[in-house]
């Protein structure tokens, strides 16, 4: 069985204002209050077979998203021994557009009782994520094994 997903959305986190302290410079990173958004667009293609035996699923999928970041430039100030006579002013740039691509495989398999300690079922997956931008690049692996009792 093929299968098509599309998904969209917006996530909104809103960050109340903190400090941090930095004690050998009896500095004090001041964080203002900022609200994170960031929009994403996407789809994921798969397919899913039983395996030959009859007593599992084999799921393998391909997935690509894009993603926005709607924020505004985070301001923090910076006061401590270091800084001459006034404090420092700083701004973070936003994570700006950036696409995701992931890639994997996973199966779902019905134990036999009495296997693995009285496990009834098992999952595992193993999946491939890339993320690119100007301002993004990474790359990561994921590997998952779970027994369900």
């Amino acid at each position: 069985n093929i299968f098509f997903v599309p998904t969209a959305g917006v996530g909104v986190t809103s960050l109340q204002e903190g400090t941090l302290a930095f004690p050998a410079d009896n500095g004090v990173l001041t964080i203002a209050e900022h609200q994170t958004t960031v929009a994403f667009v996407g789809a994921t293609i798969g397919r899913a077979t039983f395996n030959e035996a009859g007593d599992g699923i084999i799921t393998s999928f391909l997935t690509a998203t894009y993603y926005g970041d709607l924020s505004d430039t985070r301001e923090s100030t910076y006061v401590g021994d270091s800084v001459p006579e006034e404090p420092w002013d700083l701004f973070s740039d936003t994570l700006g557009s950036f696409v995701e691509v992931s890639a994997g495989i996973s199966l779902d398999k019905i134990l036999n009782e009495g296997s693995f300690g009285g496990a009834r079922e098992l999952t595992t997956s193993l999946r491939v994520d890339g993320r690119y931008s100007e301002n993004v690049q990474a790359f990561s692996v994921s590997a998952l094994a779970r027994f369900l009792f």
